[in-house]
Formats: structure tokens, sequence, C-alpha cells
């Protein structure tokens, strides 16, 4: 039987008012509940944020510190190595962890880096050797750098042009004596690429050199030599390259 909601009163069905207090059913009738929301979805578990690839980024910058890289070929060099250049004559640079490559990855760098160019196919230079040649060999010889200076070199002439210079393999500059090999590496950074040639005129077996433009400066006997003029050589002419490395024309006794 339903009640008053005010004073609790028994009320019959069909009453529309309260006949103790004079509340009307309608008023005095509790509110409808208001419809049930559905249930909210569950929350997916949290997921944890891996700290291992700071860990590495971390570790590999530590192992970066200090060492350099060539941007040209690659190649690189610890903290102890003092040289600003590669061996291939490219200025060094910072090595930071983002030039380093991930493991079971290959770094972007070494495969966009063009070919290193094969040296020319033409006749090949004899080898600069420490081996005193025949009597009669016409030679460069390349002298060491303090005195009292003594042969340590001997390159036999044996083509009708001799470049000399310094090997660049990434600019495609193989000359025929390489003195990057041959003398100390600071001492053949002052040298150019392709520095001088050797002229032999077969007809009268006569011999000149002839420095290229742009040589870092090239003295014949006591003379300056100038870019793009042949100076006479005979034996026992010096030839001094870039003001440090020490050669002489020579016929062998």
């Amino acid at each position: 039987m339903p009640q008053c909601a005010v004073c609790d009163e028994a009320l019959q069905p069909e009453q529309k008012t309260c006949h103790v207090c004079g509340s009307t059913v309608e008023a005095t009738a509790p509110a409808s509940s208001p419809p049930a929301l559905p249930p909210l979805p569950p929350m997916p578990p949290a997921s944890l944020v891996s700290v291992e690839s700071d860990d590495a980024a971390s570790d590999s910058a530590e192992s970066t510190h200090g060492e350099r890289e060539c941007p040209a070929c690659g190649l690189t060099f610890g903290a102890s190595h003092q040289d600003e250049f590669c061996s291939c004559g490219t200025e060094l640079q910072a090595r930071t962890s983002s030039s380093v490559a991930p493991a079971g990855t290959t770094s972007p760098s070494a495969t966009s880096l063009p070919p290193i160019p094969a040296p020319p196919e033409s006749a090949p230079a004899a080898l600069a050797g420490t081996t005193r040649p025949p009597a009669g060999t016409v030679c460069l010889v390349v002298y060491s750098d303090t005195k009292p200076r003594q042969p340590v070199r001997y390159f036999p002439i044996n083509k009708d042009v001799v470049v000399l210079g310094r090997q660049d393999a990434v600019r495609g500059d193989f000359p025929d004596l390489d003195l990057s090999s041959l003398v100390d590496e600071s001492l053949s950074r002052k040298v150019s690429r392709r520095h001088a040639e050797v002229l032999r005129a077969r007809d009268t077996q006569t011999f000149t050199l002839r420095p290229l433009p742009g040589n870092t400066g090239t003295q014949v006997g006591k003379e300056l030599a100038q870019p793009g003029q042949n100076y006479p050589l005979t034996d026992g002419t010096p030839i001094i390259l870039g003001g440090v490395i020490w050669l002489k024309f020579e016929t062998i006794a």
C-alpha cells in the first residue's frame, strides 16, 4: 500500500491527496532515479617507459668523448691523435653519438659516400725504394729532413712525365711520386697534391722540372721556380718542395 511521502500515512491506491496532511500524491512521490550510466571501460595498464635507449645514448656519447672522424673516408681517430687532418687530407671533425650507428644497422654516412676513384691506368711508374739503383739510372733522390742530409729513397724516372705530389684518393689525385708515403706526414702535408712535373725529352735525353699552378713553393737550385715554367735539371740539381722536402736529380754513378 502506498504511503504519503510527507507524513507516512497509508493511502489508498486511488487517493490523489493525503487525508491527514493534504499533500498530493504526485508532489509527495519520490523522484524517479536517473537511468544508470553504462560502466566505464577498464583502463589499460600503464606502459613502462624504457630508459634503456637513454642509457645507451649516454654510454655512446661517453665512448665518443675526444674522438674525431673523417667526414670523407670515415676513419676514426682517438683522443691521442694530434693532427687536425686525416691521412686522405680532409680536416677531421668531432665524433658525436649521432654519428655512431646502432648495432645491426648501417651508418647513413657510410652508404652515402661516393666510391673512391681507382688510380688511373697509365704506364706504371717505378716505385721508390731504399736500395741504390744500378749505375746510369736517372733518379729523383729523396733526402732526410735533418742535417747531415742522407738519401732515404730512390725514384727512377722511367716515364716522359712524372708527377710529384701528395696522394688524395678522395679527390682522385695519384701522383707518380707520392711523397706522403715517403716522408713524415707533418712534412708531406706542406706539399701540394699535384706539386710539380719532371719532363723527359727522349730525343735529347734531357730533363726539366715544371712547377704546377697552386703549388706551395718550389726551389730549383738556388732559384724560386714559377708555376708553368720549365727549369733544366742536371746531375746533382737540388729541388726543395714546400720549403721542407729535399730532393736531388741524380744519375747514379
